[in-house]
């Protein structure tokens, strides 16, 4: 076990500047275990460094506090008289999209056939039937939706949600 907080030490120094919480790394550290006995050390290695990713420590660049308050809630920017336009252009290439994480669910979910008009129908960014692992739906007490899905790119996700 020291070996992996050393490793999870090493890698938050190369991915988080060191700013890995102690509760984070504990996360880490835990799932680390788990992957490890059931599944072996290569693949609790790689679950280890996707989690690392997915910490908030990782898409931030300044040290994070957890104070516990509410954050405030910024007023609406006051109406301009002079029009505005503004073209925005992201290029995303290899980005975590959110709504390809977490889907509806491919079957039991009535709200799939809405994501994927949402998302651009089958030549669209959604994700198509077989592209989505089924995980249970009825605790997220969504109307409709007994299944929701998970990318299947991102296994560790349905792992960690079956755990």
């Amino acid at each position: 076990a020291n070996d992996v907080a050393s490793n999870i030490d090493e890698i938050s120094t190369m991915m988080t500047a060191g700013r890995l919480s102690p509760e984070n790394k504990q996360v880490l550290l835990d799932a680390h275990g788990h992957f490890r006995e059931h599944f072996g050390v290569e693949s609790a290695d790689r679950v280890l460094l996707k989690l690392m990713t997915a910490t908030p420590e990782f898409h931030t660049s300044n040290t994070l506090r957890k104070t516990g308050t509410k954050r405030t809630i910024t007023p609406p920017a006051a109406k301009s008289s002079s029009p505005y336009k503004a073209i925005v252009y992201i290029n995303l290439s290899g980005g975590v999209d959110s709504f390809n994480i977490l889907t509806p669910g491919a079957s039991g979910c009535s709200l799939y056939d809405e994501y994927q008009e949402m998302r651009g129908k089958g030549a669209g960014i959604g994700l198509k039937r077989d592209e989505i692992l089924p995980i249970e739906g009825y605790s997220a007490r969504i109307s409709g939706c007994s299944t929701l899905g998970v990318n299947k790119h991102l296994s560790v996700y349905k792992d960690l949600f079956d755990e």
